[in-house]
């Protein structure tokens, strides 16, 4: 270990001072108040909102570039919310140059209205060198690479080794991080508003707060493997009674579910040509929408790689075959760590057995040819399993590890032999088969196999569920998450020595790499840019958690465990939660149908439910009708406990009102929005915020709520009135108007109250209505027409408007609001697309500089197994002027584009979003629905 700890060092320093050699490097420390500048000026102060700035400031950090040898950064105390006065109060300029040369570089910092980066060009004279500046020099060093870490951009491992080498170069002592968070595979938070709004609707919300995947264990230090694994206490939290719930059910199931384990998850199509279409849909739904949602603009490759290491190209097998050989498929694994590394299998129910396995064995001998080819061999191996016999070729990384077995009609492949085993063995009766589930009866029965818009049945069920929450799975998740840490780590540390292409040097690396000890790892050893452990597998695949064997823990980890398990179980009152979702993906039409039985107790829908609990809304309730842009709605539970804090708070505001002041409200409450020359005027806006700002008050937008007792919701308005007017008097103008039978209330502000302040539009006006079934409030006259209109004629005014998809809680859309979001948040929709592209430049740059002849991309791709990609389609190309590199789409900070709005296809090609919520059972049902213009003909 300390040879090669030695030999790691003078590594550094060659490649650090390749040309110059360490003695004639000068070391410079200029403040940056005290830079000679050239050209440019200073940014002043800084006019833009504080939250603007921090989610832009990752990628705008200010930077030096040297013209010539050498390197700098940029030290002091930066921060967004100083900026740019943290500029002149402290930083300073730290550079490493050949010595006895001036020093021609450029400070790059945002500028004040951050919409891109400012060049301050400068010259230091060889005479302010200094010997003292070498400790601030590498102080700077780690701070840079440091922010760049902490700002969880891609490349942390190699910011993370960047940032300790400058702390070995300073001080001459070794810094080793355990790199737990270098892959950070699930990321539940959203960027937006707008993320977390998609997730409530579509149930994503309910998913991440049910499973709980991104809670890696974080165990205290400690080696010493002392608790037996199998002492440990798993959720025991009391299973769902399914019996009174599915009796006199008998659906017609999928014929894979015999297969299945019943504790792993099933995805199902009843056709091959289902399968095709989903998968379709899932390569082109990379939407501006999702590129919004997604905190880190990168592709880990997860299908590429799956389909590669079985041999087995989707495509491929529906060009040859398809439909004519397949009847029903199904998709399963005991894990969901797909992108750490998860053993998965396929199943094909087969019309013609035999064509599709010589066509599968094909595939595997094409794919064994080609890792000859790559000087990659694999190995083929034969035998059996459970007397079942199996074919399997299977390389030395894993990058191929494809497994095929005939059980009966049905063709087996997977990546792990451990997971052919179980479906084997379950196919033999040996193993509970999801098909005998009563959750999977009750789903299934929901979602009838075959129905009419069904192209795929996911079902997770509750053993899968409890599994994935186990003593094992939990720990050795833990396990190989901090392994893949300490593998990335070592893999950065070796980057730059592989760089030098070096046959003897990279062969004296692999031999210092073997001797190393990594608790747990097994053997170390090189596998083309990666570092690859025996036990564990590579950072970009690591070895499925069914396939490890683990006895025993240390008390830290079974500490953790319990401390993990204590608080999940919290979440739950009495039952523990199976899922299951139909997915549709149709020309005219993508859908999905979820439900969540229980929700977690402490779940971000318990507003929802406390309000709208007991009580449902009529799917043809809260007025539906054609001319409606957008409509959200929900039940009302008057006697809720929100509902009852709201009335107790009126009572007190108003003294009018006396006992339960909100038993006038009905069953619903509606909001909605009519199409108006309005929304073409804003649509058309230079500046939407502005204009919003101005005409607030013509706002064509209605609140509905059903009323329960006319006489009730009388008393309330008048008690009301009352009070406004003995509180404000002369402040307002009330006024009965008529409108054919029907008559109606306009609230005006005085003329006193409109001449002394300009902000109050002189025709401002709030507009009120009461029916023995509605009370409607807005501020358009024309709007609240219409609605008297609708009533007076009956349901049979609703023409076309869809029913709402959820009993508590919808929301209907038409295109024309995506188009109006587009133009009001183009701003901001753009800045957050800069930063998610320009947040892949630092460490494409940093392999742009150790491989200036390659394509940074290409070699990131190659050392971390994902591939960084641009968020609106375009690709990464090097800026020769700006030296950088850029984005074809949204270029760089240096030199920003805007790119387009987020109304490219798939987005423009829809014309209605439907979307609904029903709280039963303890659990929820999200149900969405997306119509879209139907394709052109060819």
């Amino acid at each position: 270990m300390r040879t090669f700890r030695f030999i790691w060092v003078i590594l550094c320093f060659l490649l650090l001072f390749p040309a110059t050699g360490v003695g004639k490097d000068a070391f410079y420390k200029v403040n940056v108040k005290d830079l000679t500048v050239t050209a440019g000026v200073f940014p002043q102060n800084r006019e833009i909102y504080i939250s603007f700035a921090a989610e832009l400031w990752d990628v705008m950090y200010p930077t030096v570039v040297i013209h010539g040898e050498g390197e700098a950064y940029v030290g002091g105390d930066m921060s967004y919310w100083n900026y740019p006065d943290c500029l002149s109060d402290n930083g300073y300029v730290v550079i490493r140059a050949p010595e006895g040369q001036p020093v021609l570089g450029e400070l790059r910092v945002p500028t004040s209205t951050f919409d891109g980066i400012q060049s301050l060009n400068f010259q230091i004279t060889a005479s302010v060198a200094s010997a003292d500046a070498r400790t601030p020099f590498y102080q700077g060093m780690e701070e840079y690479y440091r922010h760049l870490l902490r700002s969880r951009l891609p490349g942390a491992a190699w910011f993370r080794h960047r940032a300790d080498l400058a702390v070995q170069l300073r001080t001459g002592t070794e810094t080793r991080a355990d790199g737990t968070d270098t892959r950070r595979r699930f990321e539940n938070w959203s960027s937006s508003d707008l993320g977390d709004t998609f997730e409530l609707f579509t149930g994503g919300r309910a998913l991440s707060e049910n499973l709980q995947l991104d809670r890696v264990l974080r165990p205290r230090a400690g080696k010493e493997e002392t608790v037996e694994i199998s002492t440990l206490k798993g959720i025991d939290i009391e299973e769902i009674n399914w019996k009174p719930l599915i009796k006199g059910k008998k659906p017609v199931v999928d014929p894979l579910a015999a297969y299945l384990p019943a504790d792993q998850h099933g995805l199902f199509f009843h056709s091959f040509k289902a399968m095709l279409a989903l998968v379709d849909e899932a390569d082109t739904a990379g939407t501006p929408v999702l590129a919004w949602l997604e905190p880190r603009s990168e592709d880990s490759l997860t299908k590429d790689r799956y389909q590669t290491q079985l041999a087995l190209s989707v495509s491929a097998l529906s060009r040859m075959f398809g439909s004519k050989v397949v009847a029903s498929v199904a998709f399963t694994g005991s894990d969901p760590f797909l992108r750490m590394g998860s053993d998965v299998a396929i199943l094909f129910e087969a019309k013609n057995v035999e064509m599709l396995k010589q066509f599968i064995i094909q595939k595997q001998d094409g794919a064994m040819a080609m890792r000859r080819a790559m000087k990659s061999p694999g190995t083929l191996k034969e035998g059996e399993i459970a007397g079942t016999p199996y074919r399997a070729v299977v390389s030395g990384g894993r990058e191929l590890s494809s497994y095929m077995a005939v059980v009966e009609n049905v063709v087996v492949v997977s990546n792990s032999a451990a997971q052919l085993e179980r479906i084997i063995l379950t196919a033999a009766g040996k193993e509970p088969a999801m098909a005998g589930l009563g959750e999977y009866t009750f789903f299934r029965d929901r979602y009838k196999l075959g129905e009419a818009g069904e192209t795929g049945f996911l079902m997770v069920t509750d053993a899968a569920i409890r599994r994935w929450c186990s003593a094992k799975w939990r720990i050795a998740d833990s396990r190989r998450t901090r392994i893949a840490g300490a593998l990335t780590a070592l893999q950065a540390r070796h980057l730059e020595a592989l760089k030098r292409g070096d046959e003897k040097e990279l062969a004296a690396i692999a031999e210092e790499l073997a001797k190393l000890d990594l608790p747990g790892a097994g053997k170390l050893s090189l596998a083309n840019l990666a570092i690859a452990s025996q036990v564990y597998g590579t950072a970009s695949f690591l070895t499925p958690i069914i396939e490890l064997d683990i006895e025993k823990v240390t008390q830290a980890e079974a500490e953790a465990y319990n401390w993990f398990r204590d608080r999940y179980q919290r979440n739950w009152r009495e039952f523990f939660d199976p899922i299951a979702i139909r997915f549709t993906a149709e020309p005219e039409t993508v859908a999905l149908d979820m439900s969540v039985m229980p929700l977690i107790g402490s779940s971000d829908y318990r507003e929802f439910i406390d309000l709208t609990e007991g009580q449902t809304m009529e799917p043809d309730g809260g007025d539906p009708h054609e001319e409606a842009l957008f409509r959200y709605g929900m039940s009302i539970n008057r006697n809720s406990r929100p509902m009852r804090e709201v009335g107790s708070f009126a009572v007190g505001m108003v003294p009018g009102l006396k006992g339960s002041a909100l038993s006038w409200v009905g069953k619903s409450l509606t909001v909605y929005g009519d199409h108006d020359p309005y929304w073409e005027e804003l649509a058309t806006a230079d500046k939407p915020d502005r204009f919003l700002e101005l005409n607030f008050h013509r706002l064509p937008v209605a609140v509905r709520i059903d009323v329960s007792s006319p006489l009730k919701v009388t008393a309330f308005l008048t008690s009301v009135r009352a009070f406004i007017q003995q509180a404000a008097p002369d402040m307002t103008i009330w006024e009965t108007k008529k409108h054919g039978q029907s008559s109606y209330v306009s609230i005006r502000p005085t003329e006193q109250v409109t001449s002394r302040d300009d902000d109050i539009p002189r025709d401002l006006a709030l507009y009120y209505a009461v029916t023995p079934d509605f009370l409607l409030i807005t501020l358009s006259e024309t709007l609240l027409k219409r609605a008297l209109d609708r009533a007076k004629h009956g349901k049979k005014a609703a023409g076309r408007a869809p029913h709402w998809l959820g009993d508590n809680v919808g929301f209907q859309a038409d295109a024309v609001v995506l188009k109006l979001l587009d133009h009001v948040s183009r701003k901001i929709y753009t800045a957050h697309m800069q930063r998610q592209a320009w947040s892949n430049l630092p460490i494409l740059n940093e392999w742009k500089r150790l491989w200036p002849g390659e394509n940074p991309v290409k070699v990131h791709q190659a050392a971390w197994g994902t591939q960084l990609v641009c968020p609106g389609g375009g690709q990464y190309v090097w800026d020769e002027t700006h030296r950088t590199m850029g984005s074809t789409v949204y270029g760089h900070p240096g030199l920003p584009t805007k790119g387009p709005g987020m109304l490219r296809p798939p987005l423009s090609d829809l014309i209605r979003g439907n979307f609904g919520l029903t709280f039963e059972d303890g659990g929820l049902r999200a149900r969405a629905v997306l119509e879209r213009s139907k394709p052109q003909a060819e």
